[in-house]
């Protein structure tokens, strides 16, 4: 089965494969096998290839909104607010622990996240239907 898959979710992409070559250190060359035969990887991922998986980190209604609360994989609440002075959403936890500084990267690092509770201004921005 194929992931739902949105432009600019973060993935976690899983090849079971074995290398075939590597150029120039920094070059890697696998090959996939296939029902009909043997396939080059270079670039494209085949999704419906046996030896691939694809787990889709980013979670509906990502990115947080100001007054959200979301909870990562190990259970720990985060509270979606704004630092003083600051524009942009971060996370903060129970603890006062502020999350790393791109929340993307929170996503590979404590997933899966789910949203427990919506803020208020998130209720505002999204239609109601």
């Amino acid at each position: 089965m194929t992931p739902k898959i949105r432009p600019g979710d973060r993935l976690r992409i899983t090849i079971l494969c074995e290398a075939d070559e590597l150029k120039h250190g920094d070059q890697l060359f696998v090959s996939l096998p296939q029902p009909n035969g043997v396939t080059k990887f270079v670039g494209e991922i085949p999704l419906h290839t046996e030896g691939i998986n694809v787990e889709v980190l980013t979670p509906e209604k990502w990115p947080p909104i100001e007054g959200d609360i979301w909870e990562d994989g190990q259970d720990v609440e985060w509270y979606a607010v704004r630092r003083h002075g600051n524009r942009e959403v971060t996370l903060v936890n129970t603890g006062g622990n502020f999350a790393v500084e791109d929340l993307d990267d929170m996503l590979s690092i404590r997933g899966p996240w789910h949203l427990v509770r919506e803020g208020r201004e998130r209720k505002f921005q999204e239609p109601p239907f």
